[in-house]
């Protein structure tokens, strides 16, 4: 059991320096080269109950510098019941974006509403590159310029591009140190997934920030046939056109690129969210995400045990590549100070993992924005 223990955890710190390399050496510096081809783009926001968070995403909108001539946003309001629709009426009337409210009506039998909402809005979305984003996120004035860019040198049909959580910067102790976990765990997700974009492996990507083609969205039959799952508007549309166009898939590192958003203020949402995560697991049709999600909730239910039974040579073998790579993710971020909460963030992590793994085999119903899904 030893053995195995070893050779479990070995394989991991090893994955963990390929993913360090990878990282550090193989995404190529972007600089803005200014194409003179400006492509129309559609923004794509699916809001539910934003009322709160709409106005930020609307002003970085505003405050992009590619042309309000080449880019239009789709909101899409699933039937919220607070006042996002006031609101963003309000800001329309002073705007000069080009914004296209589409209200869609509450349906019990929808077990997906967000990809409902992005089917929908590309049925009217003049672009021929989509982006989406959600209505809680901002992004700085260069974002929808990078991502062009990229989309035109690259001829990508897919681009995942980073997602990070603000910092808190006021907040008690327990705030900030909850704060820099999330931070740093959902830094790992997307450093892991910009790894296995580039090593032609996609797993992972977040829905606040990808762009595809709106014709390959409409050629690999969009959601259709993982329509019934909640979550994966993201990850199972990157692997159907990874599946049909394997080198077609990028992940944009740049820091301009970058959408941030909140992250949870309690443990109970940030449960559920993860849960809803992971739940996605059993319906993956390549086996290697799937393989890939058991063996680390495998390894870090060792390390889980390792920690109680104070067996810090093995403990030592996974934190020591594990901190550098997490190091090298947050410092892209511009989060130095997120680093000194990396030790914490290891030993918690495992615990998390593991119980999250198990939680997500058991019944998959969960409430999400005042919805039962599943």
């Amino acid at each position: 059991m030893e053995l195995i223990a070893y050779i479990l955890l070995g394989t991991y710190a090893f994955a963990c320096l390929v993913l360090l390399i990878v990282w550090n050496f193989s995404f190529e510096k972007m600089t803005l080269s200014g194409f003179a081809e400006k492509p129309f783009v559609s923004i794509i926001v699916p809001v539910r109950n934003e009322a709160n968070n709409i106005l930020n995403l609307l002003q970085s909108i505003e405050n992009q510098g590619y042309s309000k001539l080449f880019f239009e946003v789709i909101l899409v309001n699933d039937a919220s019941e607070d006042n996002t629709v006031s609101v963003v009426e309000q800001f329309e009337s002073t705007s000069e974006l080009s914004i296209h409210m589409l209200n869609l009506s509450e349906r019990k039998d929808n077990a997906s509403p967000k990809k409902r909402a992005i089917t929908e809005a590309i049925k009217t979305a003049k672009g021929e590159l989509v982006i989406t984003t959600d209505g809680d996120c901002t992004m700085g004035e260069n974002w929808l310029e990078t991502v062009v860019d990229f989309y035109l040198k690259t001829d990508a049909f897919f681009i995942s591009s980073p997602v990070s959580f603000y910092s808190l910067e006021n907040g008690n102790v327990l705030q900030k140190i909850w704060n820099n976990f999330q931070v740093i765990e959902f830094g790992s997700l997307v450093g892991a997934g910009a790894c296995s974009i580039k090593m032609s492996n996609p797993n992972m990507c977040s829905g606040a920030n990808i762009a595809y083609k709106k014709s390959v969205f409409e050629l690999v039959g969009g959601y259709a046939g993982n329509e019934q799952i909640a979550s994966g508007d993201d990850e199972f549309l990157m692997q159907k056109i990874a599946a049909r166009f394997p080198d077609k898939i990028q992940f944009l590192k740049d820091s301009d690129a970058v959408v941030q958003t909140q992250s949870h203020e309690t443990i109970s949402s940030f449960f559920v969210q993860r849960k809803r995560w992971a739940s996605k697991w059993r319906f993956y049709k390549n086996w290697q995400p799937t393989a890939l999600a058991i063996y680390v909730a495998i390894v870090n239910g060792i390390t889980a045990f390792a920690l109680i039974a104070a067996r810090f040579d093995l403990v030592l073998l996974k934190f020591s590549v594990e901190f550098l790579f997490l190091a090298s993710v947050v410092l892209f971020f511009k989060k130095p100070k997120a680093i000194f909460y990396i030790p914490f963030t290891q030993l918690i992590y495992p615990f998390y993992v593991f119980f999250i793994a198990i939680a997500a085999q058991g019944k998959g119903d969960y409430v999400w924005k005042g919805r039962k899904l599943k």
